[in-house]
């Protein structure tokens, strides 16, 4: 299905304004409903909600209105629209990599006084030392 939403998003990207709010409107509310249709809410509580990009559970979570739902990243955008923003993901998903890298990229990071590594705790990690 994700592949159909971007390829069907990549297409309407072009000056079809209004055609291209229906179309991601519509891929929205099927992606939402797939997503949601198991929550307990009556539908005129989903709807408007769906349609904004947003599931039953988040919008409870931020406590959304209508007045201040601006204010907050739809999770339709977050999955569908964010995909290519981090390519490498290996370094944002592990810690210690994404350490080494920022500490010799010159970056100042607090000091990593412990961490497992192999089933066993290493003190002191990146000085020349570590144990």
């Amino acid at each position: 299905m994700s592949l159909l939403v971007d390829t069907v998003m990549r297409l309407t990207r072009s000056r079809l304004g209004p055609i291209r709010r229906l179309v991601e409107g519509s891929l929205r509310l099927y992606w939402m409903w797939r997503e949601d249709r198991h929550v307990r809410a009556p539908l005129s509580r989903k709807l408007p909600l769906w349609w904004r990009g947003f599931r039953v559970h988040s919008a409870t979570l931020y406590g959304l209105g209508r007045d201040h739902a601006a204010d907050y990243l739809p999770d339709f955008n977050a999955i569908h629209r964010t995909k290519g923003l981090n390519y490498d993901r290996a370094f944002l998903d592990n810690k210690a990599a994404l350490r080494s890298v920022l500490l010799t990229s010159g970056l100042a990071q607090t000091e990593t006084v412990a961490m497992l590594w192999r089933g066993r705790a290493v003190v002191h990690p990146f000085s020349q030392d570590g144990q």
